[in-house]
């Protein structure tokens, strides 16, 4: 069972890979040895996977985007948002 080390809570506003920068620079400063994070196609898509190689080049963390099946019953059919098949960084 995996617990979280690190939340927090921003507005609607803030986009998930900005908010995604800050918990991760926070979990590398407090859990040195964390170094492979799930996370869903929210924090990164075909077109900008800028923060999977900040996290791998800065603070040597490797990011793996992990997506469900395309209609997930638990949206209520609806496909789910964000790009799968990214992954970590080559």
């Amino acid at each position: 069972m995996g617990l979280p080390l690190v939340v927090a809570v921003t507005s609607a506003s803030v986009q998930d890979r900005a908010g995604g920068r800050a918990i991760l620079a926070r979990l590398a400063a407090g859990f040195r040895t964390v170094s492979l994070v799930w996370a869903d196609g929210g924090y990164a898509n075909c077109v900008d996977s800028t923060l999977l190689s900040w996290a791998c080049g800065a603070l040597n963390i490797i990011v793996v985007i992990v997506c469900g099946p395309p209609m997930s019953p638990s949206l209520g059919g609806r496909a789910r948002r964000g790009a799968c098949g990214a992954g970590a960084p080559a």
